[in-house]
């Protein structure tokens, strides 16, 4: 999986997932296991049998948060007890392909940058339908943190990404334990001066289940994120 076989650079893969027994599955059988590295899933308080099937594959660390604290949470909690020197995030509702991420984690690799996230807007491939309410909210957070820090992000809410562990050192600890959590996170990566790069990323429709976000209510805490961050 890790594209440069001469990088002694360790891999974790971190996995939020709440109520994603069947899509799960699908994701954690896409990573290879012919090479050494931590894959995390962190149950977020499911009520399905997302822990079990997390619990079925030997090589996967699995963590489970009693109650349901929000998927930012269940990334801090991924990004607290990793241990590799690049964490890569993915979400497990399938929408992404686990077998994209060395594509993720090769600038970080090359040195080009700090950061990386994996945009679906700009693989032209991607049929998607996505709401006018989502293209316009992105679009908005895109406008100001390209004002803010001269910087076009173009899928500001991805869940596909990957960092060098020690940007943590500087931008922990985030406070956005539910969908705020993105925007929070690339504006304390912006503001501390690391490299952001995006990547093509291909991305499909669900198969499984619903969406986890609620567009008024998570649209509203996204802004909010946004604006408190840009102000501290």
């Amino acid at each position: 999986m890790i594209p440069n076989p001469n990088s002694k650079s360790s891999l974790s893969i971190v996995i939020p997932a709440f109520n994603e027994e069947q899509s799960l599955r699908e994701v954690l059988d896409a990573i290879s296991v012919d090479i050494q590295h931590e894959v995390i899933v962190v149950d977020d308080g499911s009520t399905d049998n997302t822990f079990s099937v997390a619990k079925e594959y030997p090589y996967v660390r699995s963590v489970h948060h009693i109650l349901n604290r929000g998927y930012g949470a269940a990334v801090i909690t991924g990004f607290r007890i990793a241990k590799g020197d690049i964490i890569v995030t993915i979400d497990a509702d399938a929408q992404n392909d686990p077998k994209e991420i060395p594509e993720i984690i090769k600038p970080i690799i090359l040195g080009e940058t700090d950061v990386v996230i994996g945009s679906r807007y700009l693989n032209e491939s991607n049929d998607l339908n996505i709401s006018l309410i989502k293209r316009i909210g992105e679009k908005f957070i895109t406008f100001v943190l390209r004002k803010k820090y001269g910087h076009k992000i173009t899928n500001s809410q991805s869940g596909f990404r990957a960092l060098r562990k020690n940007v943590l050192k500087e931008i922990l600890p985030l406070t956005e334990d539910r969908f705020g959590f993105n925007t929070e996170f690339l504006t304390r990566v912006l503001g501390s001066g690391f490299k952001v790069l995006e990547v093509p990323k291909k991305e499909v429709e669900r198969k499984h289940g619903k969406s986890k976000i609620k567009v008024f209510r998570d649209g509203l805490r996204i802004v909010y994120a946004l604006i408190k961050s840009i102000l501290e």
